[in-house]
């Protein structure tokens, strides 16, 4: 059997869905037979693995007869690639795995209408993203620096000077040198997680949680204890204590401000609680703060970092949800973890490209980053109320909101006879992609649940897009209630 003829698997070995990511891209007539590959390097630099990884993943595929090497020139193409499938309607998927329903969440909408906004995954609007600033900064470091060559082990000097004066605004007050520059939050939550974590050892998540995050728990052979969260105030302190009582725990992953789906934002009494009670038991704490920019509030929250006292904190941020996903450039400030971290990133081979950091460096030091960011909270805070009242108009009675305290996610809660999943399905068939509640738990919980992600200024056609949401859910909630089934958990509830 084929890799791509397998159904994804994320406890498979890294290599195998390395070789599964190519299988796919030779079914899609990437290239042709006989054609050459990109150089292992190449692959490395994609992928961010290691040779040995890369090597193993073509040697898989050449077993399969899709590729054969050929001695000091390369990996070639070995046989014609498959017809592209033909144009189909898409079906409704009773129980679909989470690994199926984050890959629709992630898709674009189908073909076979027409689209009208993805509010699945949590993706800015192309017209905020401030292109013509960041093409200059492009101009003037293909100009003015030449060939960029090799950059240090912990990332471009420059970004993270500039880095180190953003995170004076959120009240931490770093070095350059206690930042590391990351090709990605997610990537690096998995080596830390190595580092912190025992096989099969436990770790804390809020319940509800970024999907991401879980998907990076399972994949690494770890177990996940989900603790209640409330949408105001936060993860359950006292859950948590209780659950430390019982279980060894090596980390607790939150995300302390504008958090990811319910929107709120950690006082600085809970901050502290939170700390206090993981420095007591021994557990590191990551804080992943991407939305950290994006708050509402006059003045930016102090990040979780900006309590800490015993280094034990490992906090995460990127340019992913302010500037663009594209530019695949995020950092790390490991405490005391940075010597592992750095061992870890010298294995893997997995150090970002240098060009995207010389960019953002110049764009930071114009001092631009400010005033989009700046422009950026004014627009999604603006719009909260009318998002809000659009979901109440065009949902059924009984559906529930809530009021993000930064960013632009909205987690919905649905009547009881609403099943999120179908009504994501008959969302996805009228072009309009959402996010259904139960990819956010390990346990498929809230299954009555839904995240909007409106990472553009309302406008005509997001209210389209949520009165057709809201109409498909009208539907659903006429219907007599359907039984449900549940899958087990891969570690527990408290």
């Amino acid at each position: 059997m084929r890799a791509a003829d397998q159904a994804p698997d994320t406890k498979a070995y890294r290599y195998q869905r390395i070789a599964d990511a190519i299988q796919r891209r030779v079914d899609a007539n990437h290239w042709m037979r006989d054609e050459r590959l990109p150089s292992v390097r190449h692959f490395m630099h994609e992928y961010e693995a290691s040779m040995s990884t890369v090597v193993r993943a073509l040697i898989l595929l050449e077993s399969a007869g899709v590729l054969r090497s050929v001695p000091r020139s390369g990996w070639y193409l070995a046989r014609k690639p498959a017809p592209p499938p033909a144009a189909r309607a898409v079906a409704p998927v009773p129980q679909a795995g989470t690994g199926e329903l984050v890959l629709r969440v992630l898709a674009p909408a189908p073909k076979g209408g027409a689209p009208l906004l993805s509010m699945g995954s949590t993706t800015l609007d192309p017209g905020l993203v401030p292109v013509h600033s960041l093409n200059r900064s492009l101009a003037a470091v293909a100009r003015t620096q030449g060939h960029l060559g090799a950059l240090p082990a912990l990332g471009h000097y420059g970004l993270r000077m500039q880095i180190a004066k953003l995170m004076a605004g959120r009240n931490v007050h770093v070095a350059p040198d206690d930042i590391l520059i990351t090709s990605g939050d997610g990537h690096c939550l998995e080596t830390i997680l190595q580092i912190l974590v025992p096989p099969g050892g436990l770790v804390a998540v809020e319940c509800p949680t970024y999907f991401g995050n879980l998907q990076a728990i399972e994949a690494l052979g770890l177990r996940t204890l989900e603790v209640a969260t409330d949408g105001k105030t936060g993860i359950d302190l006292e859950a948590l204590a209780r659950a430390f009582e019982r279980d060894t725990i090596s980390a607790v992953i939150v995300t302390s401000n504008c958090q990811n789906p319910l929107g709120f934002s950690m006082s600085p009494e809970a901050k502290i609680a939170l700390l206090e009670l993981a420095d007591r038991h021994g557990a590191t704490v990551i804080d992943d703060d991407v939305y950290g920019d994006l708050h509402f509030q006059k003045r930016s929250s102090a990040a979780l970092l900006s309590y800490d006292r015993s280094g034990r904190v490992v906090y995460f941020s990127s340019f992913s949800k302010t500037l663009s996903s594209n530019w695949r450039v995020g950092w790390i400030i490991p405490g005391i973890w940075k010597t592992r971290l750095l061992e870890q990133r010298t294995v893997r081979a997995a150090s970002p490209s240098a060009l995207p950091q010389a960019v953002l460096a110049h764009y930071l030091a114009k001092r631009d980053y400010q005033r989009h960011v700046s422009h950026l909270r004014e627009v999604f805070s603006c719009q909260v109320p009318r998002v809000r009242e659009a979901i109440l108009r065009h949902f059924p009675s009984g559906t529930r909101v809530s009021e993000p305290s930064g960013g632009y996610v909205f987690w919905i809660e649905l009547p009881e006879n609403i099943d999120a999943v179908r009504l994501s399905e008959l969302a996805f068939e009228q072009g309009v992609n959402v996010a259904p509640g139960v990819i956010f738990s390990s346990g498929r919980q809230f299954e009555r649940h839904i995240r909007l992600s409106i990472g553009a200024p309302f406008s005509q056609l997001i209210e389209t897009a949520i009165r057709t949401v809201g109409a498909a859910a009208q539907k659903l909630a006429a219907r007599p209630p359907q039984p449900r089934s549940r899958e087990t958990t891969s570690g527990g509830t408290v």
